[in-house]
């Protein structure tokens, strides 16, 4: 299958037992991202992108997640870009928080970019997404008797000031 079909350049032949996967050419990019060798091939660019959010949210996760991520906000005015799906940029919020780079270092593998994943990363917080997915999870545990909480510790110091604060 030289080139492969249209809108699919540099598509040489599948690997061996993977139909579905094909060996990078000169015209595919490939990427270590996170210690994940990634292969971009163009068109198909976007099946890596749906790999690399479920390998880095997987599914029992993702269904946590979406009960408590608000639903996107409609456009008034309508039209737009396309808005990135909240699974994609989780992924990329959890590789920044993960790795330590920078949100303008994300990779594109992830899809969105970096102030797009920032952004969105500021929405949630804004919207408690976070102390939400906490308690929800916390309460799942419980639920299923996984949450030892023999070993919790509650403490709080009530002081005054002094004069001039010191």
């Amino acid at each position: 299958m030289r080139g492969g079909p249209p809108g699919f350049p540099g598509r040489e032949k599948p690997l061996a037992g993977h139909p579905q996967c094909f060996q990078p050419t000169s015209r595919s990019a490939r990427t270590t991202v996170g210690g994940l060798d990634v292969v971009s091939f163009g068109a198909l660019g976007s099946l890596h992108r749906v790999v690399m959010a479920e390998r880095m949210v997987p599914d029992e996760s993702w269904a946590l997640f979406e009960r408590v991520v608000p639903p996107a906000p409609s456009r008034p005015q309508g039209g737009g870009r396309r808005r990135y799906g909240d699974r994609e940029v989780l992924a990329a919020i959890v590789f920044v928080s993960t790795t330590g780079c920078t949100w303008r270092q994300l990779p594109p593998v992830f899809g969105p970019s970096g102030p797009t994943t920032h952004r969105r990363f500021t929405e949630w917080t804004a919207a408690r997404v976070w102390a939400k997915l906490h308690r929800l999870i916390l309460d799942e545990l419980g639920s299923r008797g996984d949450l030892d909480r023999s070993r919790c510790a509650i403490g709080s110091v009530n002081m005054r000031a002094l004069k001039g604060g010191t």
